[in-house]
């Protein structure tokens, strides 16, 4: 209908005429957000990064877990009381909902467009960087592969740093409400009805393809860390450049705990795929639980507030 969009509950609401500037200036953060994580990689070396560097960049990423599993919490089928329901559902767009953006009110588009509006964030993100890591490469004479390190770089940081929201948002066809009509629809899109063809059978397909990608990234920071001991050996300073997204927080000797923490993320994020509110509640408990104990034990990052800052964290969401 004109001059309205749907909600994520299924409803309508009236279109206003802040809605294409809220757009833009979305669009704008998200433009500048990428020129500054490409300048911030490619130019300088993040091996000799001072430690009010270091504090801030953990702060920021800290920061960011925060948020993401706040619009996670949001997705739980349990009935938050106000304001915590209402702080939850704030913090949706972490979980790339098109819907607090009101992409209805600037385009027309279906349920299944939209999904695939979510899907296109990585390769877009991608293409974004490696055009403007093309362009650099131009200006300064650089040839694309002698400086692949700050390409790489960059895509690693918004991955891991995004890795909870990005699987959640991907894997929204998974997470179904139940109806007292006993039909189940998506939490994210309540006009989309789950497991009955249509759509929803297109949404799990792209679905599925697309975790395998997200996997697969998994599997590559598994190999890396593996790779790590060697690499030092040999002084490999361009291998700890280009991947110190991975090991510039940790402490060397609990490299390892970043396949936890993107593990940890990846399934919390997951979490909201169960169909009953009673196992989310649990399954948050014990993943926060095992999280805490073993940041407690391990003290995986290199300075000792960001450890303080993850166990409170987690005992909070617990």
């Amino acid at each position: 209908e004109d001059g309205r969009t749907p909600a994520s509950d299924g409803s309508c609401s009236e279109c206003r005429g802040e809605d294409l500037a809220v757009f833009i200036v979305v669009l704008s953060i998200i433009v500048s957000a990428l020129l500054f994580l490409y300048y911030r990689t490619s130019k300088h070396d993040t091996i000799r990064m001072k430690h009010e560097a270091l504090l801030a960049l953990t702060t920021t990423a800290q920061i960011l877990f925060f948020l993401q599993i706040s619009a996670v919490m949001g997705r739980l089928s349990i009935e938050w009381p106000e304001p915590l329901r209402s702080f939850f559902q704030f913090f949706l767009v972490f979980t790339f909902d098109l819907n607090i953006l009101r992409m209805g009110c600037v385009a027309t588009m279906s349920e299944l467009s939209v999904y695939l509006m979510k899907l296109a964030v990585i390769p877009t993100f991608v293409i974004a960087l490696t055009l403007v890591h093309s362009v650099d490469c131009f200006i300064r004479g650089k040839s694309l592969l002698s400086q692949k390190h700050a390409l790489l770089g960059s895509i690693g940081i918004f991955v891991t740093s995004l890795y909870a929201a990005l699987t959640s948002a991907i894997s929204s066809p998974f997470q179904c409400s139940h109806h007292p009509s006993d039909r189940w629809s998506m939490k994210a899109s309540q006009g989309v009805i789950c497991w009955e063809g249509g759509e929803h059978v297109t949404m799990i397909i792209c679905a599925t393809l697309a975790l395998s990608i997200l996997f697969a990234f998994f599997a590559w920071v598994v190999r890396l860390i593996q790779m790590y001991p060697k690499r030092m050996a040999e002084g490999d300073v361009r291998f700890l450049n280009t991947y110190s997204f991975l090991f510039l927080r940790v402490r060397p000797a609990a490299r390892w705990y970043v396949v936890m923490f993107l593990a940890r993320n990846g399934v919390i994020a997951l979490i909201p795929a169960i169909p009953n509110a009673f196992w989310q509640a649990f399954a948050m408990i014990f993943t926060f639980g095992i999280s805490a104990g073993t940041t407690l034990y391990v003290m995986p990052w290199k300075l000792m507030p960001a450890n303080y800052y993850e166990i409170f964290t987690c005992v909070a969401f617990q």
